[in-house]
């Protein structure tokens, strides 16, 4: 019935599969005039209600500075239009001109559609002038209609031009020609739509206020929630936590499309009788995946990032305002290293919890998936890995525990000697120490001053006052740039040699077996080339099976080890480390006391044992690289010998 409706509307016909099975496939016309027509004007007009909102509001920016970007976009935008109107001009000239044909009139389609592009086109118009009065910079809606345009067109664009060079001519050459004109113009304001359009004084004006982009804190403080810390932080970064969560989705989502989609160009290789176009868009939608995987995943890390950056932000800011309000009581109750490592170390763990949060609900999800997709492949046997793996769960929480239990102890340790003994925090132990050095050299400098005006009339009044203009705290520095090699040589000396000798033995063979794995796997799947049409033998069967399974526990196995070592290891280089910074700090001379602060003295206590735990995870990778590196040398030089010969023969 809707077919029937649509045949009507466009003249032709809306859907036959005969269009389809054939070496040179094609959409039917009347898909192409409707369908492909409606999913981006749809597009459109569902996004243009928040921009057209801005028109009715008080213009947030000088409206009297056009940029030449914005005029740009709107003279393609105007020369669509007039193609709009184009198209509706040659239609009203074939029907109702001088030259007409009475006897057939042209379908309802082609004056829709130039009235709907008319209108759109109108609604781009404003849509712009919302945005410029907004003060946005771009708009991703506005980008992906342009995208979406742009892709529509793509399918009657290849359909004209593969008529022309049918029949050798142009049939329609108005709509042909009016067709490309607009495609062109599309074409330019994609272009223009992904260039950000800010205007000069804006930039001048951010540059001298860099708290202008912020929102306005007064009309937050009006609502501000007042509960606990996970539900303030809940309702205060909602949005950008419910975006990082679509975006992560549909990464996860995308993920078992690619395998679906390797499948299914499988068993078009194994058929010989189907048609060639359905490779290339196996290939086409494999690449588009890929593609669309890559951009949602650095969309989810970029708004992780950048509500890891708030949170982080927002607490310290909290616990900054809180110490300034609270109490002459309260205070005694806490130190000021406390304080500090509110706002580093425990801010900082905020930080990093935004990035993996997601993970609560998407190894669920990716698990049921993998499974559901595996028991659709091979039935029952995936209960033995999902046994397997609910086993390996406990495993898990005992090494977590003892990784913990192991910090705590770090975290605890305190060197002991004649020069240092402390009985409380370490921050505590410091600041005591450091006091009372400070006041015994501050009495005999003084002292030192007082002799030397006693004997000397030739010196300064103020001699050990510092000059107008002297800065006392010095600014702290920084090393920039990539990390040296003597910091890595440091690291693993404080892990031990012994220790980062084993661990890379170990994962060595763990890698050595993984690539195994797979050599032992390729080699199995020529066996159906060999025993074709004949009777695999049992034992070769059973060779191929114990031979992949023993790989596959070695490479479990030689993973727990190396990874427990690794802990040990960065668990003993951390705690040797802190010890050293202590001792150290505990004996450097009272100057620089006197030019650095104790919260950033402190601040390294906090985070230098957090650091270091987390750099052993930038080994595992290095050597992985180096694995994975010998490894495509040799699947370079014999594997693409065949791939080349297989190419060649065919």
């Amino acid at each position: 019935m809707c077919a029937a409706a649509l045949e009507e509307y466009c003249g032709s016909i809306f859907w036959n599969t005969s269009y389809l099975e054939r070496p040179d496939p094609d959409l039917p016309v009347c898909v192409e005039q409707t369908v492909l027509v409606w999913i981006p004007l749809g597009f459109l007009w569902l996004f243009a209600p928040w921009h057209l909102v801005a028109l009715f509001r008080r213009p947030k920016v000088n409206t009297k500075h056009l940029s030449k970007l914005y005029i740009c976009k709107q003279l393609v935008v105007s020369l669509l239009f007039l193609t709009a109107i184009a198209h509706l001009g040659v239609t009203l000239g074939e029907d109702f001109g001088p030259n007409s044909d009475q006897s057939s009139k042209n379908a309802g389609v082609y004056y829709a559609n130039p009235v709907l592009f008319a209108v759109t086109w109108i609604l781009v118009l404003l849509c712009h002038e919302g945005l410029r009065r907004e003060g946005a910079i771009d708009s991703a809606s506005i980008s992906l209609f342009w995208l979406l345009l742009v892709v529509c067109d793509i399918f009657p664009f290849q359909t004209l031009l593969r008529e022309a060079l049918r029949l050798g001519e142009v049939r329609d050459v108005p709509r042909f020609s009016l067709f490309y004109i607009s495609f062109g113009l599309e074409l330019i304001s994609l272009v223009l739509s992904t260039v950000a359009d800010i205007p000069p004084e804006a930039k001048d004006f951010i540059k001298e206020n860099p708290e202008a982009g912020k929102k306005d804190k007064k009309k937050e403080e009006e609502n501000y929630p007042n509960s606990w810390l996970i539900p303030t932080l809940y309702k205060t970064f909602k949005w950008i936590l419910i975006e990082s969560a679509f975006f992560k989705l549909v990464q996860d989502v995308l993920t078992f499309v690619s395998p679906q989609l390797l499948k299914l160009m499988v068993s078009f290789t194994q058929n010989k009788s189907r048609y060639a176009w359905e490779g290339y868009l196996y290939a086409v939608l494999l690449m588009v995946v890929a593609l669309l995987q890559s951009l949602t995943l650095q969309q989810y890390f970029q708004r992780c990032f950048v509500l890891g950056m708030r949170v982080r932000t927002a607490l310290m800011a909290a616990v900054y305002k809180k110490a300034l309000a609270v109490s002459n009581d309260a205070r005694k109750e806490s130190t000021v290293g406390e304080t500090v490592n509110l706002m580093s170390a425990d801010a900082q763990r905020f930080n990093d919890v935004t990035n993996f949060i997601h993970l609560l609900w998407s190894c669920p999800l990716q698990i049921v998936i993998s499974i559901v997709f595996l028991w659709l492949e091979l039935g029952p046997s995936v209960l033995a890995g999902l046994g397997v793996m609910v086993l390996m769960v406990p495993i898990n929480g005992l090494n977590s525990e003892t990784g913990e239990g192991q910090d705590a102890e770090d975290f605890e340790l305190i060197p002991g000697g004649d020069d240092a003994q402390p009985d409380g925090a370490l921050e505590d132990t410091v600041s005591l120490t450091l006091k009372r050095e400070n006041s015994i050299r501050r009495s005999q400098r003084n002292g030192s001053v007082r002799l030397r005006r006693n004997t000397s009339v030739k010196k300064s009044e103020n001699a050990d006052e510092p000059k107008k203009g002297q800065k006392l705290i010095e600014k702290e520095t920084m090393e920039t740039g990539q990390v040296k090699l003597a910091v890595f040589l440091q690291y693993l000396r404080a892990m031990g040699w012994g220790y980062s000798a084993i661990v890379f033995m170990i994962y060595f063979i763990q890698n050595a077996a993984f690539i195994g794995q797979n050599l032992w796997l390729s080699d199995w799947t020529g066996d159906s080339v060999e025993y074709y049409n004949m009777t695999y033998p049992s034992w070769k069967r059973d060779t191929r099976v114990g031979v992949f399974g023993a790989l596959g526990v070695a490479q479990g196995l030689f993973v727990f080890l190396g990874t427990l070592l690794l802990a040990n290891a960065s668990v003993d280089a951390s705690r040797i480390l802190h010890s050293k910074l202590l001792n150290n700090i505990l004996r450097v001379p009272m100057v620089f006391f006197d030019t650095t602060p104790i919260g950033r003295v402190v601040n390294r206590f906090a985070k230098v044992a957090f650091v270091f735990h987390f750099f052993h995870f930038l080994i595992i990778p290095f050597l992985d690289f180096i694995i994975f590196l010998s490894y495509g040398f040799y699947v370079y030089k014999y594997k693409m010998q065949l791939f080349f010969n297989f190419i060649f023969q065919n």
